[in-house]
């Protein structure tokens, strides 16, 4: 079975949710798990050698996204708009891969 563990940040360095995210990924690799891990793209450098480098999908910001964010308010209605569709990304970037 292959399992995925989504996090929006993942590293030793950022603390709380974002320290769980990676212990659970070692503890899955350690126990001889099928895992991949998706996360940001500021993480890329946290993580260089902390997981294999085949087991990492990082997703960068659009300009689009980007955009959005600096604008006030709207950064929250994009999230929301977005989150409700990202199970559709999220597989496009599974089949993509696997």
């Amino acid at each position: 079975m292959k399992l995925l563990v989504v996090s929006t940040n993942a590293a030793l360095t950022m603390g709380g949710e974002a320290m769980k995210a990676l212990q659970y990924m070692q503890q899955l690799l350690a126990d001889g798990r099928d895992a991949t891990l998706i996360t940001h793209e500021r993480c890329r450098e946290a993580l260089a050698g902390q997981l294999p480098e085949d087991r990492v999908i990082y997703v960068q910001d659009s300009r689009a996204m980007k955009a959005c964010w600096r604008t006030p308010g709207l950064g929250r209605l994009v999230n929301s708009f977005s989150t409700s569709r990202s199970p559709g990304s999220v597989a496009a970037m599974i089949r993509a891969r696997w």
